[in-house]
C-alpha cells in the first residue's frame, strides 16, 4: 500500500481527513489538537503523534506499505462493545454484591 492507496481507503472506512497527514497530501482542516502523520526520516517511515505541541513516534518502518497498514490499522480501530450483562446477571451480582457488603458490615 502507497500513501495514496491510504488516503483512499481512510476515505472508504469514513476516518476525518483532520485526524492525519502524510507528505502530498492534499491540504487539511486544522485540527488543534494535533493527529498522526507519516514522514520519512533516514530513509525510514515514521507514523508519529502531536498532540498539544508534543509529538512521538508511534512506529519506525522499513517500507511504505508497513506504515501506510500500520497507521491504516491505528486509525481505523474501534474499541470492543462492552460486555452486557443480561437482566438475571444483574440481579445475581445485586445480590452477591450485597451478601459482601452485609459480610463486610459484621466483619467491622
Amino acid at each position: 500500500m502507497d500513501v495514496w492507496q491510504l488516503l483512499a481507503e481512510l476515505d472508504k472506512a469514513g476516518v476525518d481527513r483532520s485526524e492525519y497527514y502524510f507528505p502530498g497530501m492534499p491540504p487539511r482542516e486544522s485540527n488543534p489538537d494535533g493527529g498522526t502523520y507519516l514522514e520519512v526520516e533516514g530513509g525510514r517511515w515514521q507514523v508519529k503523534q502531536a498532540e498539544r505541541g508534543q509529538s512521538w513516534t508511534r512506529g519506525s518502518f522499513d517500507t511504505e506499505d508497513e506504515a501506510c497498514r500500520f497507521l491504516y490499522d491505528l486509525l481505523t480501530w474501534k474499541a470492543p462493545e462492552p460486555y452486557r450483562q443480561t437482566p438475571e446477571e444483574a440481579e445475581a451480582s445485586r445480590l452477591h454484591n450485597e451478601r459482601r457488603q452485609a459480610e463486610d458490615r459484621r466483619n467491622l
